[in-house]
Parts: structure tokens; sequence; C-alpha cells
């Protein structure tokens, strides 16, 4: 996979379609285009690089940005940032480093002293006896230890996450999957998930919350890890490793907050887990990555985990029936149980309170009475 690093200001606004066309067919084509600028990131910056000048791009990297969250002194001069070069030069050099850019093109010279990864001078010249005919030239340095660093830096595994966020909709266990708006498996569900900021320090933890945030709009979830994923073809751009985790959202919660769609998606939707595993729709299409595998074995970690675990009762308010416990347990165990003995296994392992208060009935007889969830009871051996 080409991962292509592109400076905005002195590049892209110089000659913006040579660059609109480079980085879209790369990018429709699975690659990756790094937008790098030294103006401070807002959606007034993204949309003008992304609408005016026409690029295409999946990482975007400002280095003002990133030096005022590490705390960074930096100057304003007529409204724009200004910092020591030395400090200004290494974070892309740092930046380009860590991502494994296979090329960064620039217009500044500079990059020679603390670049490890292939660069390219840009110049915009123009001939003034040709009524003004543009030339786009790429000057490329040769580096003496190309084959050392390929073996060192490029080959390096890319590294993700992917979320199987989980909640109790109508009596089923539902997962929430997107539709790729882009390649590779464009117009196929997946689950949510994506490659973790590195600029940024991120942690895989840090990462799985962003990305059930930015999809669900909820925090403060129950989430935990799965298993990591690392089959060598998994992801046809580059060889990726993925950790996927799971999270279990509280029913009402889900009942008022709509999936949220982005860029990258053209559809975000909670389907039930037997759907996903049975509809022949998911059998013919399957879904993208190694997904349909995650969501297998999430299945089985949850339907382990019911046995000596509370996370039923992540899928509840604080409070509820006995009935409606018990449907958290047969939605993800996937079989009927006898209410008598539930009942007693339940009290075994949890303590339960039985509270006055009952729920409204909508049929004849007497209204269930509310329990509320105290605690996992002391087990002795």
């Amino acid at each position: 996979m080409i991962k292509l690093g592109i400076d905005v200001h002195g590049v892209a606004d110089a000659n913006p379609h040579l660059f609109s066309e480079l980085s879209r067919l790369l990018v429709e084509n699975g690659h990756e285009v790094h937008i790098l600028t030294g103006a401070e990131q807002t959606e007034e910056l993204e949309h003008e690089i992304r609408h005016v000048l026409g690029l295409s791009f999946t990482h975007f990297f400002s280095t003002t940005s990133h030096h005022k969250k590490i705390g960074t002194e930096i100057t304003y001069i007529d409204g724009n940032p200004y910092m020591d070069n030395k400090i200004w030069n290494k974070a892309k050099a740092e930046y380009c480093q860590r991502f494994g850019i296979s090329l960064h093109i620039d217009d500044s010279d500079v990059y020679g002293k603390y670049f490890k990864t292939p660069y390219a001078r840009f110049e915009q010249n123009r001939a003034e006896d040709d009524g003004g005919l543009e030339d786009a030239v790429l000057e490329l340095p040769v580096f003496n230890d190309t084959s050392r660093f390929i073996d060192r830096e490029l080959r390096n595994p890319s590294v993700s996450v992917d979320i199987v966020t989980c909640s109790l909709i109508q009596g089923a266990l539902n997962i929430l999957l997107v539709k790729r708006k882009n390649p590779p498996f464009k117009g196929q569900w997946a689950l949510p998930g994506g490659f973790i900021h590195i600029e940024d320090n991120e942690d895989l933890d840090a990462a799985a919350a962003r990305k059930i945030k930015e999809k669900t709009g909820l925090s403060q979830l129950y989430i935990e890890q799965l298993k990591t994923y690392g089959d060598v073809d998994r992801d046809p751009r580059t060889r990726v490793l993925t950790t996927a985790y799971y999270s279990l959202v509280n029913r009402s919660l889900v009942q008022c907050q709509n999936p949220v769609v982005n860029e990258n998606a053209e559809e975000t939707k909670w389907f039930p887990i037997q759907q996903v595993e049975k509809d022949s729709s998911f059998k013919t299409e399957k879904l993208a990555f190694d997904h349909a595998q995650i969501v297998s074995d999430l299945k089985k970690r949850l339907q382990k985990k019911l046995a000596h675990s509370p996370i039923a009762f992540e899928f509840l308010d604080k409070t509820f029936t006995w009935a409606e416990l018990r449907s958290v347990y047969e939605a993800i165990l996937e079989k009927k149980l006898d209410p008598a003995n539930f009942k007693k296994k339940i009290k075994s392992q949890y303590r339960i309170k039985e509270l006055k208060a009952r729920k409204q009935n909508t049929s004849a007889g007497r209204p269930p009475a509310y329990i509320c969830f105290e605690g996992v009871k002391d087990q002795y051996i």
C-alpha cells in the first residue's frame, strides 16, 4: 500500500488540479493520503482542503494543533502560528516516520536534516514567455540506505481497533454495523473501527472509546477487550493488526440515541446478531475484513461470561423485572429458561433487592415487581 504525505501550503494549494487527481486515485484504490499542514486544524480548514482544493485524504496532521496539545509555546504573528523551525520540521518528520509514509512531498529542502522518510521537493515554475504555462517539478533526493529503511520502517504493521457494540432491542441481541463508503470493501457492512491516533499518543483503550463515541454519541459505557487479530491478508491494503473490543449499551440509551453517520460511512444501523449470522444477504456479501470471525468470537465470549459475570445488568435500567432480566439471558444464550430455576440461580450469585414499586401491566393479572442489582455475592471455596 502507498502512503503519500502532501504538504498543503506551497504544494497542494499551488497545483490543486494535480494533487486533487493524484489523491483521489490513491484513496479510491485503497491507499493512504496524509495531509500535513502548519495551520491549526479546524473544520473550516478541512472543508477548504476537501471541497475548495478538492483533495481526498485518509489522515490529517497539523503541527500547530499537535504542539498545542503537548504544551509547546507558540507565538502568533499577524494571526499566523510561529515556532522554532527545528521543532516545526521535526514534528512532520516524526509523524511521517511513525506512520511509515512511503513518500512525503513538500516545498522545502530542509527536511533532509530530519527526515528518514523518502521525500520530494515540489517547485511550481511559471514560464513568462509562454502565456503563463505552469510546470510542476519534483526533485527526488537519493537515499543511500533505502533497503535498511524499508525493512525497518515500512514493513511495520499498522494498528487498529474494531468495536462490537451490543444492545438488547425488542428482545434480541443487536450489534451496530456501518456500511463502508470507501475502499476497501466499499458498500459492505463492517464493524465500526479505525486506526489509532499515534500522533496523539493514543492507546488502544482510548481509541476504542473514541470510535464508540463517534458512532453512538455515547461515552462511559461498559467496554472490554475481546481479542487481537493478525492474519496476514485480513486487510488488502497493508499488514494491519487489530484489537477487537466489545461494548454493552443500555437499551434505553439506544432508544433515545440515533447511530451517527460520518464521511466514512454510508449508513449506520443496528442488526440482530442472528440475522448477521444467518441472513443470506450477509452470507453473500459477507462482513468486511475478518469481522464475521470477530462477531462469532464475541458471541461465544458473552455466552461464557454470562455464567460468572454480571454483564447482563449492563443492558438494563437500574430497576427492572425478573422477566426483563431473564430476557437478556435468553437473548444471549439463544434458548428459553425456566423462570423458577433462573430466579434461584441468579439469587445464588448476586444480591438482588425486591422493590415495592411495580411495573404497569398492560394485561390482566398482578403487575410484576421491580428489582435492582446490588452486587456480587461473596463466593467461598
